[in-house]
């Protein structure tokens, strides 16, 4: 999903794509992880990013909103059992350091699951295994 006028980032080595829809004005900037623990069961580590706008702005509000991309690995398909519906992608807040599953829609033949978020702060993005 790459129209003119959106920005799009694809992170390499950790295999997640970031897509903020119908503006060029801004950078998607990965940050360091910081460790913190959470209220649910997390997989594996994946990004932290923030966005600013041209003038070094965060930006927060996205509408249409914000597309994360992420590939999961064999591994991480394992932790959950071997069963990739189980996998859900969620993002820990820095403040409460409570985690957040985000509704996540997996693709089981391209090892990828992508969630859309209207707003956003720089977080720890991560595969947590959903224990339902």
């Amino acid at each position: 999903m790459n129209m003119e006028g959106d920005t799009t980032k694809y992170f390499e080595e950790e295999d997640v794509t970031v897509t903020i829809p119908n503006r060029t004005d801004v950078e998607v900037i990965p940050l360091p992880f910081r460790t913190e623990d959470g209220a649910w069961e997390l997989v594996r580590l994946v990004i932290d990013f923030k966005v600013e706008d041209s003038e070094g702005e965060l930006v927060e509000d996205f509408d249409p909103p914000l597309v994360l991309e992420v590939g999961f690995t064999l591994e991480d398909l394992a932790a959950a059992g071997g069963d990739p519906q189980k996998l859900k992608l969620g993002y820990l807040d820095h403040d409460s350091g409570v985690w957040t599953l985000m509704e996540t829609a997996i693709n089981s033949a391209t090892l990828k699951g992508t969630a859309t978020s209207y707003t956003w702060q720089h977080r720890h993005t991560g595969w947590l295994r959903s224990v339902f």
